[in-house]
């Protein structure tokens, strides 16, 4: 059992134990290696259904098997998501797992979820153990190097998180050159305005995380058997790119969604302005997430 290796050493099959703060852990497994677009090295990984006290035998069934998430909307889908570099420190190795077939091949295409940090087992909590994920959300907050953007952390004024938004430059031929202009103005603020942007993003596309606007989507709408959870979201993120009026007017009247638009780089210009004025990757902590399912409310019971 080893902490914190180096990314060479990360291979597939890899499992880890992964403290929640309260003596218990969750357990996640290396299913895949791959390449990121800027080349550092990526990793599909597993989470599986362990949640439980002391060090676990390799053996423990509960490690090979992997999470399928029924809360929110989600019907049995398995937690399996791409993410880059390497565990940190807290993450305890147990072992080695060799992925199934059906692990092997599963497709991920489009399911990137960060950096490896503790807080990638909130899904087992959240499907096995819902009452304990606040107490985990900030406990995991302050692990790993977000306490320091975490004891700053704030929402900015609406009027200047409006203004940093109203920075991207539609005139631009990429979405990467597009949101270069705000993340310049983000990088040369205090910490804090950057951690206060992104908790005020997430405020925003938190609102706009319901049923009636998922069905407005256009292609893929909710109710077909084409929706997507992170094709929500970045429809979502299209909303809030386009301004403060095409905001309010959408959440006002879901009908108004834009139809078969995205606009997934919205939800980088917090993390590329911190890491350009810090040279540190943040993990932002706040009290509102941005993914589909996360506003209960915005959604009827099944």
């Amino acid at each position: 059992m080893s902490r914190g290796r180096s990314k060479i050493d990360l291979a597939v099959g890899d499992t880890f134990d992964i403290p929640i703060g309260d003596g218990r852990f969750g357990a996640v497994r290396v299913v895949r290696i791959g390449q990121g677009d800027s080349g550092e090295r990526t990793a599909m990984v597993a989470t599986t259904t362990r949640l439980g006290a002391g060090v676990p035998r390799i053996t423990e069934p509960d490690l090979r098997r992997v999470l399928r998430k029924h809360f929110g909307r989600f019907r049995g889908e398995p937690d399996i998501h791409w993410f880059d570099g390497s565990p940190t420190e807290e993450f305890v190795r147990i072992g080695t797992i060799d992925p199934s077939p059906d692990e092997s091949s599963h497709d991920a295409r489009g399911a990137f979820a960060g950096r490896w940090h503790v807080s990638m087992v909130t899904p087992v909590l959240l499907e096995l153990d819902p009452a304990s994920v606040s107490a985990f959300r900030s406990y995991s907050g302050n692990v790993g190097g977000s306490a320091r953007v975490a004891a700053v952390r704030r929402r900015i004024a609406d009027e200047d998180f409006w203004r940093v938004v109203g920075l991207i430059d539609w005139n631009r031929p990429t979405d990467e050159e597009r949101i270069e202009p705000a993340i310049e103005f983000l990088s040369r603020r205090p910490e804090h305005d950057v951690a206060g942007f992104h908790e005020s993003l997430c405020d925003k596309l938190f609102a706009l995380d319901g049923e009636a606007w998922a069905r407005e989507i256009g292609r893929g709408s909710f109710g077909s058997d084409r929706f997507s959870p992170d094709q929500f979201l970045y429809a979502r993120c299209a909303v809030v790119s386009s301004g403060p009026s095409t905001f309010g007017a959408v959440l006002r009247d879901p009908t108004r969604m834009p139809k078969d638009l995205e606009f997934e780089a919205l939800l980088t210009i917090a993390e590329t302005a911190y890491r350009r004025k810090t040279g540190a990757a943040p993990r932002f902590a706040g009290d509102r997430d941005y993914e589909t399912f996360a506003n209960a409310l915005g959604w009827k019971s099944p």
